[in-house]
């Protein structure tokens, strides 16, 4: 236990902050930050994604504050080298790809009862292509649990050889490429690979935000974006 967490003053920010108190949080988030418990790139990500007591916090303790941007360029923005909102690069880092396979995870959860239904297709759906997508979303769901290698092969696997007609094949294909490309320590051009798996997963994304617009209108951006936001941040917060 750090020195941190053994403190009084932490216990009582904490149960501050479980109040659901957006500034209790902020202030629970940077004296994690500025105790070395919560490292900058993963209170840079979470501002990113929209977390307000990380937003605060970011303002705070690097003076900055992140801005808005469309879905598919927010997620893209996860993985380059230098975030348009920050004074300096963020460097590589193995974050991305985590943070890339939940964002596209939870997108194809939302939309997948769109791209499974008559009226979506305006007939019935491509079962092949949905049986492979929601095999891939498995692996994926299987990868945020515990992350490894054979999943990646399963994921990548899955696809080859395969000839995908459908939409619901398209996003398979993309889901399967942010899982099976983990960017990890040494690899050859490691930007160049999250920009990739970035861009992977925004198509992932915005193919759904079309689904669930067609669904639910003009709140449906702003609920995946909450979405994934919920499902990303806490792992970054928290990891």
């Amino acid at each position: 236990m750090s020195a941190l967490r053994g403190d009084r003053a932490l216990r009582a920010l904490e149960r501050d902050a479980s109040g659901g108190d957006p500034a209790a949080r902020a202030r629970l988030v940077l004296a994690r930050a500025r105790h070395g418990e919560l490292p900058e790139e993963r209170l840079r990500l979470a501002a990113h994604l929209g977390d307000p007591g990380a937003v605060i916090a970011a303002r705070d303790l690097l003076g900055v504050v992140p801005r808005e941007q469309g879905l598919g360029t927010w997620i893209r923005a996860v993985g380059r080298p230098r975030l348009e909102d920050w004074p300096r690069e963020l460097p590589w880092t193995p974050l991305v790809q985590p943070v890339c396979v939940r964002a596209a995870v939870v997108a194809v959860e939302l939309a997948l009862p769109v791209w499974s239904s008559v009226a979506w297709n305006e007939g019935p759906p491509d079962e092949e292509d949905l049986r492979l997508l929601r095999s891939v979303l498995g692996d994926a769901q299987a990868w945020v649990a515990a992350p490894s290698a054979a999943l990646e092969r399963r994921a990548a696997g899955r696809c080859m050889g395969r000839s995908l007609s459908g939409l619901a094949g398209d996003v398979a294909l993309e889901l399967a490429s942010v899982v099976c490309r983990p960017v990890r320590p040494g690899a050859t051009s490691p930007t160049s690979q999250q920009r990739e798996v970035s861009s992977s997963a925004a198509h992932v994304v915005e193919a759904a935000a079309k689904a669930l617009a067609w669904q639910g209108g003009k709140q449906a951006e702003a609920q995946l974006r909450a979405a994934i936001t919920a499902r990303t941040v806490p792992w970054l917060l928290e990891g």
